[in-house]
């Protein structure tokens, strides 16, 4: 899917400005420990060149929830890693020998992303990148 489907232009007349938002701390997180929650297959056609391309999307469990906007929108803070899956030649998608979901499955001790689920990690941050950091393992 798309990821600019949704988008729909709006007029709006008013005039933009800067606005104060409240910056969120996550190194508050750092160190912790917290159960993977949820595994998920994605699909992107984001790089043109090399047609669509699959990632597993691993989270944790919620670290956090935080209250955001003049619509006060609850958002959930959790630690998340994304690792690239490869096609063969049959169409069947899944991981090579050499990839690093293979290597972070044999740091798990466990042989599928299925049975990561209510596995214990250590919330990392990431290298910084445009100014922000986010929660990883």
């Amino acid at each position: 899917m798309n990821e600019n489907e949704n988008i729909q232009d709006v007029e709006v007349n008013i005039e933009l400005q800067p606005v104060e938002i409240e910056k969120y701390d996550n190194t508050q997180h750092v160190g912790k420990k917290v159960k993977i929650g949820k595994i998920s297959i994605h699909a992107t056609d984001r790089f043109k060149d090399r047609g669509t391309v699959h990632y597993l999307r691993v989270e944790s469990e919620v670290l956090d929830t935080i209250i955001t906007g003049k619509d006060k929108k609850q958002t959930e803070i959790k630690a998340s890693r994304i690792f690239s899956l490869q096609e063969d030649s049959e169409g069947k998608i899944g991981w090579a020998e050499s990839s690093q979901l293979k290597e972070f499955l044999s740091s798990m001790k466990v042989s599928t992303p299925n049975e990561l689920v209510g596995k214990e990690i250590i919330v990392l941050l990431t290298d910084e990148k445009k100014g922000v950091r986010f929660c990883t393992f």
